[in-house]
């Protein structure tokens, strides 16, 4: 397993850290975010900005830099804002709470769900519309290995317009290790707009059957 952690990023912005590669695989995805109030700035501010990887060699930790993400540009506001998070209590298809506003959110408390090896769980994606009408797209991005958007039909994980909110459901094969990992969601349309992260737990739970969604 490599850790990446980005330490240094400026204010206004929120980066996915850390980064886990899990063993036996090379790559890991995570999203930069530009909250808002965030200003423009130069390369010099996105220059500081530190990339430390860390992993176990030998039975040793082993710490690297690598490389700078480089500047960052802040573009224009986006025409659709995205949430994945976990199910609220008391929420159904017909009554669902709003998306929590980014601005009420704190980029270093994510979202947290909590899944058990050979669980499946309800979550819920939702958008904030500026311009975006019509049907949407989505995929959830960076999940461990072994835990999948289930039951995703012909049309994949799709908002049809107007609609503004969507269930999903996660699901651990019962083999998958206990970890914590950062996942969001992604819209493949309308500039590609991605969630907040969301900490996924895997753990172990006593009593849990593998079901399978209708």
């Amino acid at each position: 397993m490599l850790a990446v952690e980005f330490a240094g990023v400026p204010d206004g912005y929120k980066v996915t850290t850390p980064l886990i590669i899990q063993s036996g695989h090379v790559a890991a995805r995570g999203t930069f975010h530009a909250l808002p109030g965030a200003k423009s700035l130069d390369a010099a501010e996105w220059a500081k900005v530190k990339v430390i990887a860390t992993a176990s060699v030998g039975g040793q930790a082993a710490t690297r830099d690598v490389n700078n993400p480089g500047a960052v540009t802040l573009g224009k506001e986006p025409q659709v804002f995205v949430a994945l998070e976990p199910v609220a209590p008391g929420d159904t298809l017909e009554k669902v709470s709003p998306p929590t506003p980014l601005q009420a959110q704190d980029p270093a408390k994510p979202f947290e769900i909590t899944i058990a090896p050979g669980e499946i769980l309800p979550a819920w994606i939702k958008v904030k519309r500026k311009g975006a009408d019509g049907d949407l797209r989505f995929d959830v991005d960076n999940l461990p290995h072994g835990v999948i958007v289930d039951n995703l039909g012909l049309n994949g994980i799709t908002l049809l317009a107007k609609q503004n909110e969507g269930e999903i459901f996660l699901q651990a094969a019962p083999w998958v290790a206990e970890q914590d990992r950062l996942c969001f969601a992604i819209c493949r349309d309308a500039g590609k707009q991605s969630s907040l992260p969301v900490l996924l737990h895997v753990r172990k739970k006593e009593g849990v059957k593998v079901l399978s969604v209708k």
